[in-house]
């Protein structure tokens, strides 16, 4: 009768069963004792079916009593020896099932009750013993790697030792004839270590092998040597590598491993740089044998892919890569120092050897990715319909574009050689150009030339495009073939889209060779730009003839050449023609990079000193005019900033004679005020409008000084012009406000600027002052600059010191206290209606007329009476403003009072502060940053406290 699950049996006697396992899972097992069940859990018990009913509950007592753990893997532990149990019936750990007769042996149960036991008897419910293994961090396969690395490197070691120490104790011959047997003992062992299948073991032998042959080359060069003179290190190296390459090589083809192969192709970048030494000992012949090895490296791994040996390729794609760096750098290094003619021609042997080195990289490139596109690959998220594929930086798209920078540099090496120093970069920059036109615009002309060409796109060429959907063939009726033979079929399409993506990747290359040529010219032309400037330390004492003697008023050397502008022209139209993407970009640094083309021009050409400055001005004139007319912001904006850039340095190379300032800046202003009133856009609009008050300032400025008027008196012209931006800028603010900010900004920036020049003496002070305190009072009526009011008074009150001044008043008081009494009243008349919230806003203004003239004369006054008297004063003001606790009275009055008490400590300081050594100032300043460093949170609190006092204020 088949045995049931033990879960179908009735609760009593599952009950029963649970309480006898609990009863032996709670300690050892007594022989005498009879309540115990008799299974297989010891020796001489034999219930096999008893068994499979305790690891069954077991295994539910696990599962209901502790947090089930992570199933082991299949295939170990599997079964009720291992923990698991299926929902069919149990099956026992010899693999039999219950059903059917029993068949039980005490040996198909000893190893269940071996791994089992222990932990039933200790009463846990885990994973048995033989059960998953415990995490490792290490591979089984990484250890052994390990462990053979390390033995191969230890006996690699060994070898080196025994070679280079053992020379006396063990003759030449001998020490050849044990590297020789333990060279073709180590070589020979990976076949019968494959054989057992210990892969990783044949793989460090054979490398111990390969370390031997090196130690054996290295001893037959000593022994062929040996009594000789002759020393060629550089011809033995070469020798030596390739024969050990090749045998390397050989010996990777018949022998099981694959180590061999991958040090021959590491080994193989010696023998031509060695070789190249050992003929010509130059830079260019070892640079030249490095691209060389590239281009070797390149064809095995084309031959690599073509086998599918993966390894291999991906060594020699590594040594390609470099090798060939390598020896491009050597040589772009050797050519930016612009060599001789002969040497010159040999790095362009290497450039474009290089060259051709990398678009055979392109097409390996190109055929191992179709080899991937033609494998089944997971589907990919298509972009939506009318979108264009994202396309980002592909490797051949890298090569091309390194192919065409280094045929670039190549062609034109050999003309900047042959060229002046000053001309290099234009040589560079003309080829660079050439070739990227060639291969920029030549697919393009062809493909003009051959309708064919339209198949190209994968269909008819826009021209030729039909509207409407592609119609079906008409079908014509069956024609009898004619007599005679028939016609070759067409031939394929050549791949021109592959073909057009390389020379647009070398039109790349070839542009940024001519950016790279720009480079090197652009701070000639920033010095053009920028050298003008020094103008205006020494204006109006006369300029030579000549643009370069012009260039600033000491002698300047200007180091630019003709072919700067050149350069700089082609790098504008190389940053123009860029494709769609990057377009809106790269224009505005075409216009730019345009800019500074033009401004080097009269220094190029040193053109004379009247021409070079109306070449600057139509330069100017042209690019405000086109900012004002342009849409596109950007370009616009860069034109409005290179414009008034140039209007800068020409207005400061007009300051060698007074009549020529005037003109440039009447004709300067007139170019800025077109494009402040119509420019489309709001930066050049705001840039044309402060321009236009800049220079019409200067005009005014140069206008007075030319009359021979003092610069006091100038600085009132100044002001004029400011004014008159202030009241354009008020009218017009509606219809061009940005326009008309920037103009009342600058303007604000002249009338600090002719208020500055006013102050030369206390008379035309009081005059300036006076004008810029009307000035701002006079903005200040318009409802959005109404805080112009202060500073207004402000300036108007300076004014009325400084007329004190010139009238040698020495007791501003009695003109002081009617005005501060005046101001008082109306601020406390203003506070009781509630027109004015805050003490400052009512007393502030009063207090500070009232008492600040009188703390100035208390500095300076000897005596004792008015720092008393303003003393008591202050402290009056004080005590009134606690009184009534309000800020400005408070904080006025203490800090009067504390000012007046100060000046009688200025003398003893200043005298002490004379005695005292140099350091003992900033030692007592230490002191006391540290002192308030270590009670920084006690004063924060105070801090805090006088904040929220003071808050409460009004």
């Amino acid at each position: 009768m088949p045995s049931r699950d033990w879960r179908q049996q009735p609760g009593g006697m599952r009950s029963d069963i649970k309480a006898r396992l609990r009863r032996i899972t709670a300690g050892p097992v007594r022989p005498d004792d009879n309540s115990a069940p008799r299974h297989a859990l010891g020796p001489g018990w034999a219930a096999p079916g008893l068994e499979r009913i305790a690891l069954a509950v077991a295994s539910e007592a696990q599962g209901a009593e502790r947090p089930r753990r992570p199933e082991r893997p299949a295939g170990r532990g599997a079964g009720p020896a291992g923990g698991q149990h299926a929902a069919g019936p149990v099956q026992p750990a010899g693999g039999q099932h219950a059903a059917g007769p029993p068949r039980h042996a005490a040996g198909e149960h000893a190893g269940t009750a071996a791994a089992d036991a222990p932990e039933l008897a200790a009463g846990q419910y885990a994973v048995p013993a033989g059960g998953a293994a415990a995490e490792r961090e290490v591979s089984r396969g990484t250890a052994a790697n390990l462990l053979l690395a390390a033995g191969g490197l230890l006996v690699g070691i060994a070898a080196v030792a025994f070679t280079a120490v053992s020379w006396g104790s063990i003759g030449t011959g001998g020490r050849a004839g044990i590297l020789l047997a333990v060279s073709a003992l180590a070589l020979a062992a990976p076949w019968r270590l494959r054989h057992r299948g210990l892969g990783g073991t044949a793989e460090a032998i054979a490398a111990i092998g390969l370390a031997l042959t090196a130690l054996d080359a290295s001893l037959l060069y000593q022994l062929l040597l040996a009594g000789t003179d002759v020393a060629a290190p550089a011809a033995g190296s070469a020798v030596a590598t390739a024969v050990l390459a090749t045998g390397w090589a050989a010996y990777g083809t018949i022998a099981p491993v694959r180590g061999p192969r991958l040090a021959a192709i590491g080994l193989a970048q010696f023998p031509l740089p060695f070789a190249a030494l050992a003929v010509a000992p130059s830079l260019a012949s070892v640079t030249f044998a490095m691209v060389a090895t590239a281009a070797g490296d390149l064809i095995i791994a084309d031959l690599a892919g073509r086998r599918r040996a993966r390894p291999e390729r991906t060594a020699a794609i590594v040594t390609t890569v470099i090798a060939g760096s390598g020896g491009v750098l050597v040589a772009l290094a050797a050519a930016a120092a612009v060599p001789d003619e002969r040497e010159s021609l040999r790095l362009t042997a290497v450039l474009i050897l290089a060259a051709g080195v990398a678009l055979a990289g392109v097409r390996q490139v190109r055929q191992a990715r179709q080899v991937r596109q033609s494998r089944p690959a997971r589907q990919l998220p298509q972009p939506a319909p009318g979108r264009p594929v994202p396309r980002g930086l592909q490797a051949d798209d890298a090569l091309a574009a390194a192919s065409g920078a280094l045929l670039a540099a190549g062609l034109g090496l050999p003309a900047a050689a042959a060229l002046p120093r000053p001309w290099a970069a234009g040589a560079f920059a003309v080829v660079a150009a050439a070739v990227a036109a060639a291969g920029w615009w030549g697919p393009r002309w062809l493909a003009r030339r051959d309708p064919v060409a339209d198949l190209d796109h994968g269909g008819p060429s826009p021209g030729h495009a039909s509207a409407g959907p592609p119609k079906a063939p008409v079908s014509a009726p069956a024609q009898p073939p004619a007599a005679g033979p028939a016609p070759a079929p067409p031939m394929p399409a050549a791949p021109a889209p592959a073909a057009r993506s390389t020379m647009a990747g070398l039109a790349a290359g070839a542009a940024a060779v001519v950016g790279a040529s720009g480079v090197a010219v652009v701070p000639a032309a920033i010095v053009a730009l920028l050298a003008p400037l020094s103008w205006v330390t020494r204006p109006w004492s006369g300029a030579p003839d000549a643009a370069r003697d012009a260039l600033a008023p000491a002698a300047a050397e200007w180091y630019g050449s003709p072919a700067t502008p050149l350069v700089l022209a082609l790098v504008s139209i190389a940053c123009w023609c860029v494709t769609a993407p990057a377009r809106s970009r790269c224009r505005p640094a075409a216009l730019a990079v345009a800019v500074l083309a033009c401004v080097s021009i009269p220094l190029a050409a040193d053109l004379r000193y009247n021409v070079a400055l109306a070449v600057l001005t139509a330069l100017a004139a042209v690019l405000l005019v086109a900012a004002a007319a342009l849409a596109d912001r950007i370009l616009a904006g860069t034109a409005a900033v290179a414009g008034l850039m140039v209007a800068v340095t020409a207005a400061a190379w007009s300051l060698t004679r007074p009549a020529a300032t005037i003109a440039e800046l009447a004709v300067l202003l007139a170019c800025c005020a077109v494009p402040a009133a119509m420019a489309r856009t709001r930066l050049p609009a705001a840039a044309a409008a402060a321009g236009s008050v800049a220079i019409a300032a200067g005009l005014a400025c140069a206008i007075a000084l030319a009359h021979e008027l003092p610069a006091s008196h100038a600085g009132f012209a100044v002001l004029g012009v400011a004014a008159a931006a202030q009241v354009v800028a008020a009218t017009f603010a509606a219809k061009r406000p940005t326009a008309c900010l920037a103009a009342e900004v600058s303007g604000w920036l002249a009338a600090a600027a002719g208020t500055g020049m006013t102050l030369s003496g206390p008379g035309t002070a009081s005059v300036g002052l006076t004008a810029a305190g009307v000035l701002c009072l006079s903005v200040a009526a318009r409802p959005d600059r109404r805080p112009l009011l202060w500073a207004g008074l402000a300036l108007l009150s300076g004014a009325v010191w400084a007329w004190l001044a010139v009238t040698g008043v020495h007791a501003p008081e009695p003109y002081a206290a009617p005005a501060a009494a005046v101001a008082l009243a109306f601020g406390w008349q203003r506070s009781r209606h509630g027109a004015l919230t805050s003490s400052w806003a009512a007393y502030g203004a009063g207090l500070g007329l009232l008492r600040i003239p009188s703390l100035v004369m208390a500095w300076q006054d000897q005596g004792w009476v008015r720092p008393l008297l303003l003393g008591l004063v202050a402290a009056a003001v004080m005590l009134a403003g606690g009184r009534a606790r309000l800020q400005a009275p408070l904080l006025i009055g203490g800090t009067v009072a504390v000012l007046d008490a100060g000046r009688e400590l200025a003398d003893p300081v200043i005298r002490l502060a004379g005695i005292l050594p140099g350091w003992v100032p900033f030692a007592v300043i230490g002191a006391v940053l540290l002192a308030t460093g270590a009670t920084y949170e006690a004063r924060m609190r105070d801090v805090a406290r006088i904040r929220a006092a003071l808050g409460q204020l009004h």
